[in-house]
């Protein structure tokens, strides 16, 4: 399950998540599996409600670390601001 590093740029909560997978994956959250996007989607939420903040995805790609030979998921999370003229703001 992803755990949510947090820190601040300015006055902005932010924070990233690296999560271990077995092999690459392409493209971004909305290509991945169901159950990978599910379990990033609950810690965001667990993330959010510990730091009562509302949190959305902000990018999110896959990694390779040589020295280990594995892959990753690295996921940046941001504090919501304002949202102007439209619907809240939707995971990526």
């Amino acid at each position: 399950m992803a755990e949510f590093q947090g820190y601040y740029e300015g006055t902005v909560l932010t924070a990233v998540a690296l999560v271990w997978v077995d092999g690459h994956l392409d493209g971004g959250l909305r290509d991945w599996p169901s159950h990978i996007q599910d379990g990033i989607g609950k810690a965001v939420e667990t993330f959010a409600h510990l730091h009562q903040k509302p949190m959305v995805v902000v990018d999110s790609w896959c990694e390779y670390e040589g020295i280990s030979e594995r892959h990753f998921l690295k996921i940046l999370i941001s504090e919501v601001i304002a949202v102007v003229d439209g619907p809240p703001p939707v995971m990526h």
